[in-house]
């Protein structure tokens, strides 16, 4: 694939056997194209995102960045899928602006200059492999750069994933043999379809990409189906609402009476007969700010609370050792116990800082922000609440592929994902992390629970399908039956194979061009 210009003629991208003809109305020859088609794709991915939430605009997406970088030169493919890539992550991050303006557009041109690293491999695929190897190419490329992204800075970022565009789509059934990986892989190769149809001259050939890849890849997901369920419990999810404006810590005695009004209402509702009792009674992530070990009024507005429901409560709290913090999440009976799941994939610059001395001089109001680092957990988070065993991840956890997957692989029958997004107000931010948990819950064939402080919190079902939804910054309490599951899901089992070899399958061919052009040079 190749784009070119006639002296005053229009640009042709040129894939194979096909081509498309683009006007130039002056611009200059295809650099200006690419820069075009480039910013076509960011905003085609955006759109497949929450909160606009247009899956089918995912493919389009990958489409329009072959087309950007099709023949180009490797640093300017690199330069074009960038710039592809700031358009899109520039809007989807901009909840990061409670930290200020710079933090947030460093971390998009980041993330951009990562993810755009998919274009020079595209731009090989188009000038040394024959087009019916483009789907596994693509497919491939973008598996392999979202699982270096997801691994690198500070423990990596996967905000922007492909698969996360899906949580509405067939596609997502996908998850439940692959996960993450092979729904990328899916709306990857469907781009690849739609590039094909387009500019495939062979009536066949393109009959057979859109047929095959644009349309029955993603329709494969349909066929998945979760594991059979061994009991329904009744869950319920408490949002007791932190005060617009608020970053929701610092303000811990407003956040600790909203949960225990919210709970106590729960149990006059129960008592009255209007609603079921729960067996699983979930608070959020820091929904506890002073730590009950030592402060007895907070202690003892928890134990009113577990006394009214008579249940254990599910507790997200910041606990404090020495000279660190621990995020963390413990089953609540007669006080904090030992055995608790302290938060292993911190957020760096939100709940550590990477080389503080050096960030407190070049940005001093990170002090204020973050005045001491929390310290990561070690152990697997699944936590027992009477004979119910639960896959415990905090926040910003549900957005990697390996800690919910170690949490259902130790016995994990049911996704506890306590967060809080209060900080980030009305943003898409809760409504993007909503959609990891949809596809978690997939993945691993587990019902999940979601409680935040603010919104938006939801309960969701081994297939998805969210039966529960809070609104942002209003106080709620939701409750539902959600199945309990022991059995394992085909990625839970070979996630990390999977994506290896979606990785491998993509690059080689690859590999194999540039050294067979290497030899006839």
């Amino acid at each position: 694939m190749t784009v070119a210009q006639s002296a005053s003629g229009p640009v042709d991208v040129v894939l194979g056997e096909g081509a498309v003809s683009l006007p130039t109305r002056g611009w200059t020859p295809r650099l200006r194209v690419r820069i075009l088609l480039a910013g076509a794709a960011g905003l085609a991915l955006l759109l497949a995102l929450p909160r606009f939430d247009l899956w089918w605009s995912a493919p389009v997406g990958v489409a329009l960045l072959v087309a950007a970088v099709a023949g180009a030169r490797l640093r300017t493919a690199h330069g074009v899928a960038s710039l592809a890539h700031l358009v899109l992550f520039l809007p989807l991050l901009e909840w990061t602006r409670f930290l200020g303006p710079l933090p947030w557009i460093l971390l998009s041109v980041l993330q951009a200059l990562i993810a755009g690293l998919v274009g020079p491999l595209l731009a090989i695929a188009t000038r040394r492999l024959p087009l019916v190897a483009l789907p596994v190419v693509l497919a491939g490329a973008f598996v392999a750069v979202e699982g270096l992204r997801g691994r690198v800075p500070y423990g990596g970022f996967t905000w922007g994933r492909l698969a996360f565009s899906q949580a509405d789509a067939p596609t997502m059934g996908l998850a439940a043999w692959g996960g993450a990986p092979l729904v990328t892989a899916a709306v990857a190769a469907s781009g690849a379809g739609l590039t094909m149809l387009v500019v495939g001259r062979r009536r066949r050939l393109r009959l057979t990409a859109a047929g095959s890849l644009a349309l029955v890849v993603p329709l494969l997901g349909l066929l998945a189906s979760p594991p059979p369920a061994e009991r329904e419990i009744r869950v319920a999810a408490v949002q007791g609402d932190v005060p617009e404006g608020l970053i929701g810590l610092g303000e811990d005695r407003v956040v600790l009476a909203n949960h225990v009004e919210q709970t106590l209402r729960l149990a006059q509702d129960v008592a009255a007969g209007r609603r079921p009792a729960p067996d699983l009674v979930v608070w959020p992530e820091n929904s506890v700010d002073t730590d009950p070990r030592t402060d007895p009024p907070t202690a003892a507005a928890i134990a009113r609370a577990r006394a009214a429901i008579g249940m254990p409560l599910v507790i997200g709290a910041v606990l404090r050792d020495g000279a660190f913090n621990e995020n963390s999440i413990f089953v609540w009976d007669d006080g904090v116990p030992d055995v608790r799941y302290a938060k292993k994939h911190l957020v760096p610059f939100g709940e550590y800082l990477p080389h503080r001395p050096l960030i407190e001089r070049l940005y001093p109001d990170a002090t204020t922000l973050l005045p001491r680092d929390f310290a990561p957990g070690d152990r697997v988070g699944t936590l027992d609440v009477d004979g119910i065993r639960l896959a415990v991840g905090t926040c910003y956890e549900v957005a990697f592929d390996d800690l919910p997957r170690e949490a259902v692989r130790a016995g994990g029958q049911i996704l506890v994902l306590p967060s809080n997004n209060a900080s980030y107000g009305r943003s898409a931010e809760s409504a993007q992390q909503l959609a990891m948990a949809r596809l978690r819950a997939v993945e691993h064939g587990r019902a999940a629970v979601v409680a935040t402080t603010s919104g938006i919190s939801a309960l969701v079902r081994p297939d998805g399908e969210v039966v529960a939804r809070s609104p942002l910054f209003e106080a709620a309490v939701l409750d539902a039956d959600l199945p309990l599951s022991s059995r394992l899901t085909l990625a839970t089992r070979f996630g990390p194979a999977v994506e290896v070899a979606l990785a491998l399958i993509g690059l080689l061919p690859l590999v194999g061009a540039v050294l067979v052009a290497r030899r006839q040079t």
